[in-house]
């Protein structure tokens, strides 16, 4: 498949605080015929060719996007305070043809397809994270106590 061939359309929300939910529109992200578009309620907030735009997942899960001279946090979630989006906001993605992605993780992969250059954390990777966290802390702290006794033990 050729990269403008590749076509893909979503809604998710932007991050535009770290702590306000309600500060998080939903925004509509749409690639086609090579060319990234974010668009809110408002209007178009950027467009920019595929080679022109630079990507990169944090270590939270997010997606930074950086295209026309802006940056954009896109997260799946805006919290409770977050607002759903209208359905005639959601309307384009929903009668499009093109590709539907679901969450921000599906973005990658349709991104570097488009001649994108993605960096950071993949969603997999965060999760085997994750599991690493929930699994190695409790473990780590089981082998501090157990060195704790022995310690004491020793005295």
């Amino acid at each position: 498949m050729s990269n403008s061939e590749v076509e893909a359309i979503g809604w998710t929300y932007w991050r535009k605080s770290l702590w306000n939910g309600t500060a998080c529109p939903p925004v509509i992200l749409e690639l086609k015929n090579s060319s990234l578009l974010i668009r809110s309620e408002g209007g178009v907030l950027a467009t920019a060719r595929a080679s022109q735009v630079a990507a990169r997942y944090t270590a939270l899960g997010a997606l930074r996007l950086s295209l026309a001279g802006s940056e954009f946090t896109i997260i799946n979630y805006a919290g409770p305070a977050g607002r759903s989006p209208s359905r005639d906001f959601v309307r384009p993605v929903t009668e499009s043809p093109s590709q539907k992605i679901c969450g921000i993780a599906d973005w990658g992969p349709v991104l570097e397809q488009a001649g994108v250059t993605v960096e950071g954390y993949r969603y997999s990777e965060l999760v085997a994270f994750g599991v690493g966290i929930l699994v190695g802390v409790p473990l780590l702290g089981v082998l501090v106590a157990i060195l704790v006794m022995a310690m004491n033990a020793m005295r």
